[in-house]
């Protein structure tokens, strides 16, 4: 199979923090403001697909999922991943935060025989037998939902990338350093969007 293209966008202007910051940078974006986009799903079958039970895709996540519930994680499940896949990436973001793409959760070297994530997943660096962890924009290891501003509503995106490596990275990386590794490894991608108000 060919590999799908992958391009890394950028978002406009670098968002400063500040001695203060974390609070806005929580609320307004994070600090690394690149997503990796333009992997469709399996290019040739269409059938890499995930799914979760929580939400209906499009429509709005519970408050259970959120900072104003328990925060606990989204059960999540796949299908269809491209033969070679070596392992998965997941990528929990929120395009509409005002600072640029704020990242909720990254997940990586989840096994390859893996076919879903249950709901509230601890929040360590190893998860799901070898899964790493990174630190999301809240400054938290693991999961934080969404958190939108007041009056706010936003789209968030889940994205699962299938892998032709393991990553090997380490738990302390930065995010760009991954998410380098996802745009050169990356074989295909499945998404789920819903939206989140305050």
């Amino acid at each position: 199979m060919t590999r799908p293209h992958v391009t890394i966008r950028y978002a406009a202007g670098l968002f400063a923090l500040a001695a203060l910051g974390l609070l806005a940078v929580a609320a307004c974006g994070g600090g690394d403001s690149r997503e990796v986009a333009g992997i469709a799903a399996d290019s040739e079958s269409g059938n890499f697909k995930l799914t979760t039970r929580a939400f209906a895709e499009g429509h709005r996540i519970p408050a259970r999922y959120t900072c104003d519930g328990d925060n606990r994680s989204i059960p999540l499940s796949w299908s269809g991943a491209p033969d070679g896949t070596e392992s998965f990436a997941l990528l929990f973001d929120d395009p509409d935060a005002p600072g640029g793409t704020f990242k909720h959760w990254i997940i990586f070297d989840i096994p390859p025989g893996t076919t879903e994530l249950s709901e509230s997943i601890d929040k360590a660096d190893r998860v799901a037998g070898s899964a790493i962890q990174l630190l999301n924009d809240f400054g938290k290891r693991g999961y934080s939902g969404p958190c939108p501003p007041e009056g706010e509503t936003h789209t968030y995106q889940l994205f699962l990338y299938a892998m032709d490596t393991r990553l090997q990275i380490p738990a302390r990386s930065s995010q760009g350093r991954v998410l380098d590794a996802i745009e050169e490894h990356a074989l295909a991608r499945a998404g789920l969007s819903a939206a989140y108000g305050r």
